[in-house]
């Protein structure tokens, strides 16, 4: 079934914070209860955009409003689709929010003006017109983890980075929840979720702060 108004939905936080297991889990628990339902991504997500994000992805040598740019060439393709898939009644579920992009391209690769990426983090909000922001967060030391034990696909450029670069990353989380925290009017609903715990507790949480968005 469609939700009358249909809904937007991003989860977000940190390379290894398991966002996107619990994306796919909370997507297939609304597909089994009869609801329509769009997957994506904030980097690709369209036909361009999957194109724009394996540019992104290299490890080529660019200035860093190069991936800046780049990221809001995806967003504003994406911006398209989610709006059809919204009209039509569908819960849309996006892998990441405009806060990464503050996080990985204004904060991480030290964007020289951070106002400039500030005011394209808004330009996407307003754009994507968020009904919910799921915010993951753990210790670094339990991400770390994480991304030890994958096996399931080769780190790309992102990933292969060390440890100075993810803490500017967790800054520039902290500064875009701060920003969202000022600019209320940016997203109808934040909730922050531990997840250093397991996936089923996590997926409970998850399930808690989203379910009641569901009889709007």
């Amino acid at each position: 079934m469609s939700n009358p108004q249909g809904l937007v939905i991003a989860f977000e936080g940190p390379d290894g914070v398991g966002k996107t297991t619990q994306l796919e889990l909370f997507a297939s628990w609304l597909r089994s209860n009869g609801y329509s339902v769009f997957t994506t991504k904030s980097s690709g997500g369209t036909p361009i955009g999957e194109e724009l994000s394996k540019a992104m992805k290299s490890s080529h040598p660019r200035p860093a409003e190069t991936d800046l740019y780049i990221t809001l060439a995806m967003a504003r393709a994406l911006a398209d689709d989610l709006k059809t898939h919204v009209s039509s009644g569908d819960i849309c579920l996006i892998d990441r929010s405009p806060l990464s992009g503050l996080a990985y391209n204004t904060y991480a690769s030290q964007l020289p003006d951070k106002e400039q990426g500030i005011q394209a983090a808004i330009k996407v909000f307003n754009w994507w017109n968020l009904d919910a922001l799921v915010m993951f967060n753990a210790d670094q030391s339990v991400i770390d983890a994480r991304l030890a034990g994958r096996t399931d696909k080769a780190k790309d450029y992102y990933e292969k980075q060390g440890s100075d670069y993810r803490q500017r990353v967790r800054q520039g989380f902290e500064a875009g929840l701060k920003l969202i925290n000022d600019n209320p009017e940016l997203v109808g609903q934040v909730t922050n979720i531990d997840a250093s715990g397991d996936i089923d507790s996590i997926k409970s949480d998850v399930h808690k702060a989203l379910t009641p968005l569901l009889s709007l």
